[in-house]
């Protein structure tokens, strides 16, 4: 075997160190001496956790506390629970300066333009395809949330690429780079805001946030020359970052609404900002000091319907717009980057007024006036008009509570039943005819 007791032993020391750290925000490297370098994010430091020892082209994090190493042709296989070093296989028609694993794969792109996948279960290589002409890989892949990127150079300068592993000719471009020497990356799968980090030439790092799209430098004075980094696929841990959700714009207005069978329909002005996970909803909720806790309905569309199994008539609530992780059609209420329109628009369904009439007797002689008594549903005041069968055209009064007295005066001569009728009744809120 190549590797001595004592290589292994060296070995082992990077290993133990390798293990990913929850509580702190690591990732790893290996320079182009051969050492193994832990590296905080949050402070720009490195800690050396290995001697000298063969410089990696590359290096991933696969499953089961196993990592792979690429030398030339040649990928090793580290054991972290043993600390054995062992060939995982020598491939002399791949030549490629980077390696990734997810699924029980090993991921390589060469320098011929195409991508391999190496099973980690039997060691048989396959082609899966070539990428677009002219892309050649500058040396890494990296998997984030299930994702795949590369950093390649191409006809149109050097890009950072949406991998596709099951066709790589239908790969497509995320963002130009910001340098061509970016060969070493990690990633890091934070639910707020997922970054990769991106090694190469000594000075600095770049730091790819997903969500923004935007390059930005970061831990100046980086003195490192790498050949290749990797964190555990879907290795997280809390970032720094701002949210940029934003819920948009509701105007602030006040509906009322007669009748149960109306409609509302949310006034929102636009104006929202997602992310790549995010998805925008209309709501109604019922409690202005807990708008989260109280939303009765997301939807998809900005029209709400009274819904008499959960809300009550006479009752305000509140529309607005929620932003935030798709959860199943829905926005994920614990989101850490959720978010409410600034404003909210008041809605109150109001049920329609009724009236009743009433009379203490069921007798009147014809020229006499008979006093008729109403009552009424609604808010005051009502505007009652009303017509009855002695005559005289319709009438309107004005009501200043909910019950109330008018007179029917019968003509002498008049005779038969007398009935009255309400033609149309308004209360403070609606109108019904």
């Amino acid at each position: 075997m190549k590797f001595t007791k004592t290589y292994t032993l060296l070995f082992l020391l990077f290993l133990l160190g390798f293990l990913p750290r929850s509580a702190a925000q690591i990732i790893y490297f290996n320079n182009t001496l051969g050492q193994i370098y832990s590296f905080d994010v949050a402070t720009c430091t490195a800690t050396q956790i290995s001697p000298n020892n063969v410089a990696f082209n590359d290096m991933t994090v696969g499953d089961n506390g196993i990592i792979y190493g690429l030398i030339g042709q040649t990928i090793w296989q580290l054991d972290t629970n043993t600390g054995i070093v062992t060939e995982f296989g020598t491939y002399n028609n791949i030549i490629s300066a980077s390696l990734e694993y997810a699924n029980g794969y090993l991921y390589l792109t060469t320098i011929q333009g195409g991508l391999w996948r190496i099973s980690t279960t039997t060691g048989v290589a396959e082609l899966l395809g070539n990428f677009p002409t002219g892309w050649n890989s500058i040396g890494d892949l990296v998997v984030l949330n299930g994702e795949f990127y590369g950093t390649f150079n191409t006809p149109g300068g050097p890009i950072l690429a949406n991998v596709d592993i099951v066709n790589p000719a239908a790969s497509t471009v995320v963002s130009t780079l910001p340098g061509n020497n970016l060969i070493g990356g990690a990633a890091v799968n934070n639910a707020t805001c997922p970054k990769m980090y991106w090694f190469g030439q000594a000075g600095f790092i770049w730091e790819y946030d997903v969500n923004s799209q935007t390059w930005t430098q970061t831990c100046s004075g980086f003195p490192f020359f790498v050949g290749g980094a990797d964190t555990p696929n879907d290795y997280y841990f809390q970032l720094p970052c701002g949210c940029i959700t934003n819920a948009g714009n509701v105007t602030a207005q006040i509906f009322n609404l007669c009748g149960t069978a109306a409609t509302v329909t949310v006034p929102f002005t636009g104006g929202q900002v997602l992310d790549a996970d995010d998805i925008l909803r209309y709501v109604l909720f019922e409690n202005l000091s807990d708008p989260e806790g109280s939303i009765l309905v997301q939807s998809s569309t900005p029209t709400f319907n009274f819904n008499a199994n959960s809300m009550e008539i006479g009752q305000p609530y509140y529309l607005g717009t929620l932003a935030g992780n798709n959860q199943n059609g829905s926005v994920n209420l614990t989101d850490p980057c959720l978010d409410l329109s600034d404003n909210f628009a008041q809605v109150t369904w109001r049920g329609l007024p009724t009236v009743v009439f009433s009379t203490a007797e069921n007798v009147i002689c014809t020229g006499n006036c008979q006093n008729i008594a109403v009552n009424f549903t609604g808010t005051p005041p009502f505007n009652l008009t009303y017509a009855s069968s002695a005559g005289g055209g319709a009438q309107t009064q004005t009501f200043a509570s909910n019950s109330g007295t008018f007179q029917i005066c019968p003509p002498v001569g008049f005779l038969g039943d007398l009935t009255v009728q309400a033609a149309s009744l308004t209360d403070a809120n609606c109108v019904c005819d």
